[in-house]
């Protein structure tokens, strides 16, 4: 069950920070510093594999789910 509490853990704290970096890429307001920083959260995406770490997130709940 420890394994299970360490996954759910990871998993939660994986969900908060996806949550956290896409409120600040919807946040931006001015035109000249959205540009930049769309342009930086862009290369950020394919630079740490966004779109896996979304997908990863409902498995490692089912794993956690399943070890407990």
């Amino acid at each position: 069950w420890f394994l299970s509490l360490v996954i759910s853990l990871t998993c939660a704290m994986l969900a908060t920070l996806l949550q956290q970096w896409s409120r600040r890429y919807l946040k931006m307001t001015r035109p000249q510093q959205c540009t930049r920083m769309r342009a930086f959260f862009a290369h950020g995406v394919d630079k740490f594999h966004l779109s896996w770490m979304v997908e990863a997130l409902p498995t490692l709940i089912h794993t956690s789910l399943f070890l407990f």
